[in-house]
């Protein structure tokens, strides 16, 4: 990856949450406390689903991708909770790298939606 790489970090999550009580991160950036999350679209000439117009439109039911939904959904619990554990008080927040532009608002909007400090951003 050219934003965060291997390995990834394993970072505590309270109980219930994940089968392991962790949850693993691309990357740790040590000046600011960042975890890096890379949401990468492999085919970067075709339309990535997740935008904010298709959350808005699965939200009122007028799309089928409702459960694609579902895995950003329960992998944002488990952002939320990692940065409120205490046993990573080194982590500030999230900041979530997608080479895919129309995603930067999608995760800014989810992201606020479950109270998780930090931000999105596009890198080619």
């Amino acid at each position: 990856m050219r934003v965060s790489g291997s390995p990834e970090y394993g970072v505590h999550i309270p109980r219930g949450i994940s089968a392991s009580n962790r949850l693993m991160v691309d990357g740790m950036r040590d000046r600011d406390g960042m975890a890096v999350e890379a949401k990468y679209v492999k085919n970067e000439g075709r339309d990535c689903y997740r935008t904010v117009d298709e959350l808005r439109r699965a939200h009122h039911g007028e799309s089928r991708r409702d459960f694609m939904f579902e895995k950003d959904r329960e992998e944002l619990v488990k952002y939320q909770a990692a940065v409120q554990h205490p046993g990573n008080s080194e982590m500030r927040g999230v900041e979530t790298v997608t080479n895919y532009r129309d995603a930067v608002p999608y995760w800014r909007v989810m992201m606020a939606a479950y109270g998780i400090k930090g931000y999105s951003r596009y890198v080619p």
